[in-house]
């Protein structure tokens, strides 16, 4: 009561007062009735309080009062010990009878001390019961709520999650569509292009190749040297005349005659064959031009002189090209149909300029490496187009 005095001396707005078991120590009423006239008084000072009581009329003091709040500390029936959790809002009420019990009282003191009791204090305890059960009821819903409401946040994250990923998948979607699509039109451009390209070189080359056919058709005409008719049994070759031997399209000359099989023996190109004579003709006018220059810059030789392959090992793509275009021209004039080009393998560059320089010859069929005891890769052999 003393330390109380000097608290109501000295309490203003800023105090915290901090009481443990007021009016405890007198009787229960007087000792209620002055428990709530010092806690009006401290509020009427503006001070703070936080006191403790097992006082049932103090309990009630606060639903009189706006200023005031009960609190209490949980317990846990089971175990008969608190739970050490603060409950705002509701008085707690004393255990001591059901504690008394379940520690093994005999029954019949328990029920004295229970008719013992006031019926005011048999209702306030009643009241406090249905609180307290309002309460935990109140609490398990509110957790249950809590629950449903931390699943909610729970799904709503997830949901936000996905959006974001199906937002990222259908960007990167798109991003894939109009990549793949760019690049199918890029290569429908591209092919596009090429056909045309190919149909402008094909037309450019028929256009080409027939000019080129009707000139050396002409130009056959003129170097072919004249010849007589075919020779008769009754005419026979003397041996060093010049012949023609139209079969063979080449000119030799009699190196024996047989007069009882009427055959003669003709060498061409260092070549003997015995021919029936009739398969021969006399070379009216020999011819004194060794070579003729084609209009367009191709160069005629005699055609069984033509070789069949030619051989540009060592030598640089400027000098081999033209070589080989010359050596191209000149098949086609003797009438070759397959020749080869010894290139060898080396790194490939000559190789590949070479075949580069095939794939858009006019005279080219198509073109293949040998096989390996021919040469392999280091061979190109080289089907040409048929004048």
């Amino acid at each position: 009561i003393l330390n109380i005095i000097k608290m109501l001396k000295h309490a203003d707005e800023r105090t915290l007062v901090l009481i443990d078991e007021i009016g405890a120590g007198t009787d229960p009423e007087e000792g209620a009735a002055l428990a709530k006239a010092i806690l009006l008084k401290f509020h009427e000072m503006g001070a703070k309080v936080v006191c403790t009581t097992h006082i049932g009329e103090l309990k009630a003091f606060s639903y009189t009062h706006q200023r005031f709040m009960n609190a209490s500390m949980g317990f846990d029936m089971e175990k008969l010990q608190p739970t050490y959790k603060l409950i705002m809002g509701f008085p707690g009420r004393s255990y001591a009878l059901t504690v008394a019990s379940q520690l093994g009282m005999p029954s019949e003191v328990i029920e004295k001390a229970m008719q013992l009791r006031r019926s005011i204090s048999v209702e306030w305890e009643e009241a406090l019961k249905t609180l307290e059960a309002q309460k935990r009821e109140m609490q398990k819903m509110m957790e249950e709520v809590e629950h449903e409401r931390s699943n909610l946040q729970q799904l709503i994250q997830r949901y936000n999650m996905e959006l974001e990923e199906l937002r990222e998948e259908k960007e990167r979607i798109l991003e894939q569509a109009r990549k793949e699509a760019t690049e199918m039109l890029n290569k429908v451009s591209e092919e596009a292009e090429r056909i045309l390209a190919d149909m402008r070189r094909q037309t450019r080359e028929s256009v080409v190749t027939e000019r080129l056919r009707r000139r050396l058709h002409k130009l056959k005409q003129e170097i072919m040297p004249k010849t007589g008719d075919a020779i008769q049994p009754s005419e026979l070759p003397k041996v060093g005349e010049k012949v023609f031997v139209p079969k063979a399209q080449v000119y030799g000359v009699v190196i024996k005659v047989k007069e009882e099989t009427k055959e003669v023996l003709v060498e061409a190109n260092g070549i003997r064959i015995w021919l029936p004579a009739s398969d021969i003709q006399k070379v009216a006018e020999e011819s004194t031009v060794e070579k003729t220059y084609l209009p367009s810059g191709l160069r005629l030789r005699k055609f069984a002189s033509i070789p069949k392959e030619i051989n540009i090992i060592g030598k640089t793509v400027d000098e081999a090209l033209p070589m080989v275009d010359k050596f191209l021209d000149d098949a086609v004039l003797a009438g070759h149909e397959v020749v080869r080009i010894i290139h060898g393998k080396g790194t490939g560059k000559l190789r590949q300029a070479i075949h580069e320089f095939l794939s858009k010859h006019l005279h080219v069929e198509s073109f293949g490496f040998a096989p390996l005891n021919e040469g392999g890769s280091g061979t190109t052999v080289v089907r040409l187009k048929k004048l």
